[in-house]
């Protein structure tokens, strides 16, 4: 017998999470023998708990496809996780509630590391009390840290974002470094693996490179160095909690000096 799909985003949205949204709503659809309606919940898992579902029945196949190029978070996200069981048994027990309201059998959350252990809660509820739920979590994060995947949808647009912004920087620095800025810091998210990166004056590396690259200004000399040799000057600034799941956040500098 057929039962309905429940999906909901969470965490910082990626350029690319609605196009999991689209693959996963279309998927559905696509499958109606196993599979009956499919509903949205509105800002990840508060929505489910204060029932705020959208009935995607009614939209057409050109709105669900247009997901795949729309940014942001179609459906709203949230920063929010579940308490455990035996702390908090109304969450559970209000989960339930909606999941029998609107007939669920399976429950789709997209997300990042703590949207996954949100997930895994409510599969081990479901399992410990012998309900006929199935749980699946869509991996999303920009940091790519998520154990077990091995890219992570989300890593590489934010990837190839830094990597055009980088080259965008030092070709402005390069036009302005004769007469005006001569240094620039960008901050960069990132978890587990930033670095900060400093080019002073007459490094070793920027005369080697200048010399193989004569014809590179000392701005994409400085980026190239940063690309093959930044792994070697990696300075953590700070280290702080973000979450429950004991992932380490640290603030990331690049700082390019080109005189």
């Amino acid at each position: 017998m057929s039962h309905n799909v429940l999906y909901a985003q969470s965490g910082g949205v990626t350029a690319v999470i609605n196009a999991s949204a689209c693959g996963v709503i279309e998927t559905v659809r696509r499958h109606s023998e196993h599979f009956g309606q499919v509903f949205a919940a509105r800002d990840g898992i508060l929505g489910i708990l204060r029932e705020e579902l959208y009935d995607l029945s009614p939209e057409y196949p050109g709105q669900i496809a247009a997901l795949r190029h729309t940014p942001g978070g179609a459906f709203g996200s949230c920063r929010a996780d579940l308490g455990e069981p035996q702390t908090h048994p109304e969450q559970y027990q209000r989960l339930l509630d909606v999941f029998a309201a609107h007939d669920i059998g399976t429950f789709i959350y997209n997300g990042g590391g703590g949207s996954m252990l949100t997930a895994a809660k409510v599969a081990r509820f479901a399992r410990l009390n012998h309900l006929d739920l199935r749980v699946i979590g869509i991996p999303k994060t920009i940091d790519n840290d998520l154990p077990q995947t091995d890219t992570s949808p989300g890593f590489g647009s934010a990837a190839k974002y830094i990597a055009t912004s980088v080259r965008e920087v030092s070709l402005d620095l390069a036009a302005m470094s004769g007469t005006s800025t001569k240094v620039f810091i960008m901050e960069v998210m990132g978890r587990i693996r930033p670095c900060c990166l400093c080019f002073p004056s007459g490094l070793l590396w920027n005369r080697i490179l200048c010399r193989r690259y004569k014809n590179a200004s000392p701005a994409m000399v400085g980026a190239l160095w940063w690309w093959l040799r930044g792994w070697f000057v990696r300075i953590y600034l700070f280290v702080r909690r973000r979450s429950k799941v004991q992932h380490s956040v640290t603030s990331s500098w690049a700082v390019w000096r080109l005189n």
